[in-house]
């Protein structure tokens, strides 16, 4: 009898452990005031997945999460995260052709946003996920960097399916030497509404319903070694989608990219004849950047990573035909918790895309092999003929240091300043077990495009210091306070607050 109960006790702890649910939740309320009062100040706003670019308004934050067990071979998760608030409103200029002037049309952000909404699966090393959630660039750190080129966390998120790797993989027959990270995904844009509400309908155009397709893969030696590599790419890419094109208020062109089988399968895996003046191995609107990092580990843990992302659009930022553009820094962490736990010092520059002129002959059916020569170059990152700028609900998609569209009150939905020059700090630590902080400081020089170069260069230094309290006598209770600073002529000269009060906890079923 003994054992026969010893037996169903042992049969229902089993059951226990592996029906037990783990729920964990967040709630935050958090306030922001600046003395701007159209925009919060750059950092504050910048690489924090586009939920607060406004300058004054109150915000209440619910999120719930189940979280992937990425040690079972399979497991699942779930997150959701919404944001209700009010914030201040926005004038975007609006044709009036009456008038034959701009008139300002005052927008503000939706009083409740879905920001996260999604469910994942994992089975061993590759997991699927699909719906809106945030996903953390690859090379560099988004809490203390400048932002990735390519996918930052800098906008809102795109709903999207995809599949990747969870981490790092080791390759078979390689001992473990050589490891593998690679993820493809595809989804369409929400913020049609968003563009066709802050477009000025003057000049230039305007594309709504576009889809979005993103993918990379990186290798990366042994990182048990005191010495590791990193080396990669990542690509993204803008399709489909109706563009609509105005000359002094009036519509003079309007077509559909409609979506077929082949073009999606483009996306994946660039196929077609290639022909002159065709898009036989691309469709849409493609960039990405190809990054390496050299990681180094001290005997005491200390690690230094120097690392590098180079951008390009075409073949002519391939083959590295762009200059010195890129993005490179240099990133330290310590092996403990102290004053200084990271710190990063980066440099961008994207000002030469491969000259100001561009003459291909191949570009043009009829006259290839008739006129000798040819010149590539006037590129203009982030932007394109067909596409608005590679933006999400007018945040960059890439680095923020390209200053977004949402600032272009005028109503221009594309980049003003592609061309830019800046250094970038980032430092993180703790006062204490309770305390820690954060400050970022960003400085950029600013020249326009080749298409639109600014006679005066326009400059920017932001700063931004983060004091972060964890409560003794609460455990989850946390206190947030962001003070920042704008001075120069790419934004207005602003100073800001943000402080939040949030509290973490987890249910267990």
């Amino acid at each position: 009898m003994n054992r026969m109960l010893s037996l169903a006790v042992a049969a229902l702890s089993a059951f226990a452990a592996v029906a037990q649910f783990d729920l964990g939740y967040r709630v935050e309320l958090s306030g922001t005031a600046s003395s701007d009062g159209n925009f919060a100040p750059y950092l504050i706003s910048s690489n924090r997945y586009g939920d607060i670019t406004q300058a004054n308004g109150g915000y209440l934050r619910l999120e719930a999460w189940h979280a992937t067990d990425t040690t079972r071979r399979l497991s699942y998760g779930f997150g959701l995260e919404a944001v209700g608030g009010y914030s201040n409103a926005i004038g975007y200029g609006r044709y009036d052709a009456s008038a034959d002037a701009l008139q300002s049309i005052e927008h503000r952000p939706t009083a409740l946003l879905l920001q996260q909404a999604f469910a994942e699966i994992k089975y061993r090393g590759v997991l699927l996920t699909a719906g809106l959630k945030h996903h953390e660039p690859i090379t560099v750190d988004r809490t203390l960097s400048s932002g990735d080129l390519t996918f930052s966390g800098n906008s809102r998120p795109i709903p999207e399916v995809r599949a990747g790797f969870v981490n790092f993989q080791n390759i078979p027959l390689t001992g473990g030497w050589v490891q593998i990270y690679g993820s493809y995904g595809i989804g369409k844009t929400t913020d049609s509404d968003w563009l066709t509400d802050h477009y000025n309908y003057r000049e230039s155009f305007v594309t709504t319903g576009v889809y979005f397709s993103y993918k990379n893969i990186y290798f990366c030696t042994k990182p048990s070694q005191p010495f590791s590599v990193t080396a990669g790419i990542q690509s993204a890419m803008q399709f489909g989608g109706t563009v609509r094109h105005y000359k002094q208020g009036v519509l003079t062109k309007e077509y559909t990219d409609k979506i077929t089988f082949k073009k999606l399968l483009k996306t994946l895996v660039p196929c077609g004849d290639g022909s002159v003046g065709g898009d036989g191995f691309y469709e849409g609107n493609n960039l990405g950047t190809i990054d390496f990092a050299a990681r180094y580990r001290f005997g005491d843990g200390t690690t230094l990573r120097a690392y590098f992302e180079m951008p390009f659009e075409d073949g002519s930022g391939m083959g590295k035909l762009n200059g010195f553009d890129g993005l490179y820094g240099l990133e330290y962490r310590a092996p403990h918790q102290g004053i200084v736990d990271a710190a990063v010092i980066e440099y961008i520059d994207t000002r030469n895309q491969s000259g100001p002129i561009h003459w291909a002959p191949d570009d043009f059916s009829g006259l290839s092999g008739h006129i000798p020569g040819h010149a590539t170059g006037a590129d203009n990152y982030y932007n394109n003929f067909q596409y608005c700028g590679y933006a999400h609900h007018g945040m960059a998609m890439g680095s923020p240091m390209l200053k977004s569209p949402l600032y272009n009150t005028d109503g221009y939905m594309s980049f003003t300043d592609t061309r830019v020059q800046g250094f970038h700090i980032g430092v993180r630590g703790h006062f204490s077990d309770r305390i820690e902080y954060r400050a970022l400081m960003s400085y950029r020089r600013a020249l326009g495009n080749y298409n639109s170069p600014r006679t005066e260069v326009a400059h920017d230094t932001s700063a931004m210091l983060e004091g972060v309290y964890r409560a003794a006598s609460v455990e989850g209770l946390q206190l947030k306070c962001q003070l920042a600073i704008d001075r120069g002529t790419l934004y207005s000269n602003n100073f800001g607050a943000l402080i939040s009060v949030s509290y973490t906890g987890n249910l267990s079923f």
